[in-house]
């Protein structure tokens, strides 16, 4: 089998959408903003029925458009968007994900800083959409007894989650990876 051609410190962002009209401009403009420049964008439009879909192909520059023919589901509709995602780095984000100016060059640099290659993903503290007060999550944590924690629904205050902590996973809401890891 041929090896991938992957390009070094590339980050593919992969973009699933369904019905997203009301909030694809905010996360797309996101996107555009990052400081960290060397990125592609992978969108998926997983059969919308809105007009979310025009909105892009009339507004945004895409490195790939995927249209799929019916709705497969936001999981698979990623893994067909990772076919085609050329970075080391992957960055799953929700279409209603809206991404601080310096996401992309932070998480990147979590990646570089680990020599040993040990950090597989980052998971990044996420604001409640609709309640701008709450953390909706800042990671998963795995208890001794099986089951996961997330770190979820609490005030933004209640808890610091800016430094580097190791959780047991990372939200797909927005969030990055190396790509050999899938």
């Amino acid at each position: 089998m041929a090896k991938e051609n992957i390009t070094k410190g590339k980050v593919s962002f992969i973009i699933v959408n369904w019905n997203g009209y009301k909030t694809i401009i905010e996360c797309l403009d996101s996107i555009r903003s990052q400081t960290y420049k060397n990125n592609e964008i992978i969108f998926i439009d997983n059969h919308s029925s809105d007009n979310s879909l025009e909105i892009v192909k009339n507004n945004y520059h895409l490195d790939k458009l995927i249209i799929l023919p019916k709705n497969y589901g936001y999981a698979q509709a990623n893994n067909i968007g990772l076919k085609y995602a050329k970075g080391e780095y992957v960055a799953l984000v929700n279409n209603d994900a809206i991404l601080d100016k310096h996401w992309l060059e932070k998480t990147v640099n979590v990646f570089e800083e680990d020599r040993s290659k040990k950090v597989a993903s980052v998971a990044t503290k996420i604001i409640n959409y609709h309640q701008r007060d709450l953390i909706d999550t800042a990671g998963v944590e795995y208890l001794g007894f099986g089951a996961g924690w997330d770190y979820k629904d609490l005030p933004i205050n209640a808890y610091e989650v800016s430094h580097k902590k190791e959780v047991f996973g990372a939200c797909a809401t927005a969030s990055l990876y190396r790509k050999e890891v899938f």
